[in-house]
């Protein structure tokens, strides 16, 4: 079987995203679920808690075989997206999840998911700051403008950035 390390995208049960990821954990396994910090109400006292952003999403870097066998033989209650096109595993390119997890952890505070998608603007690159190297296209939100990163095609992140810190990337590369 392939034992390229890649990116899986699967699907869990409503609420056990964080007991998965803990499963994972403990596997040795790499992964990674958006997260954000909430402060909720137990018992009459404010706890700051993380909760997933997105309801039932994990991501899992492994290889193919590694994958199935988490699945299949032990019991990692996941089951893996499929792509439609290849008609096997959703496999995101190391690229697209490192820029998609940068922009979601720089832009904690302002920014974010982003709840519907937005249209197509210009492909752009970060030169400057913490987001060098980042792609994605550009887009104004109340009069202020962002980077989006999109991440299979289904997710989208943004991250507030001065026009100066970008630079156009050519579309025929």
């Amino acid at each position: 079987m392939d034992k390229d390390i890649r990116w899986f995208a699967a699907r869990t049960r409503f609420g056990q995203e964080l007991k998965v990821k803990q499963l994972l954990d403990r596997m040795g396994v790499e992964n990674f679920i958006p997260t954000k910090s909430v402060h909720v109400e137990r018992r009459g006292r404010k706890k700051l808690v993380e909760k997933p952003v997105i309801n039932n999403l994990v991501f899992l870097r492994t290889d193919k075989e590694r994958a199935c066998t988490l699945a299949n033989h032990l019991e990692v209650p996941v089951h893996y997206i499929i792509d439609r096109g290849s008609r096997s595993l959703l496999v995101v390119p190391d690229k697209q999840m490192d820029d998609f997890r940068r922009v979601l952890e720089y832009s904690k505070d302002d920014g974010g998911l982003l709840e519907t998608p937005v249209a197509v603007g210009d492909r752009v690159r970060v030169v400057k700051g913490e987001l060098s190297g980042v792609e994605g296209n550009i887009v104004e939100f109340a009069s202020q403008n962002y980077i989006v990163v999109g991440l299979c095609g289904e997710l989208q992140a943004r991250a507030m950035i001065p026009l100066a810190y970008l630079e156009r990337v050519d579309q025929a590369k």
